[in-house]
């Protein structure tokens, strides 16, 4: 499983994808520019929780956070 971060990059990803919605169409619904949305799904770019939820919430879509019992 990746880190909690790298794994809220990747499901921001998908999601993106699975709305067809590139950097550049985000972008504009966040007045950002597409290549800050890039950063934001790159996970090797530091980033904030909140700058991923602002993006999901965009998307119609809210970050969730569980907790599980380690192996």
């Amino acid at each position: 499983m990746p880190p909690p971060m790298a794994e809220a990059k990747l499901s921001l990803y998908a999601a993106m994808r699975e709305a067809g919605m590139g950097s550049k169409e985000l972008g504009q619904r966040l007045g950002w520019t597409e290549e800050q949305v890039g950063r934001l799904v790159d996970i090797r770019r530091a980033c904030s929780l909140d700058q991923i939820e602002t993006a999901l919430q965009a998307l119609g879509l809210r970050l969730t956070i569980g907790i599980e019992t380690a192996a």
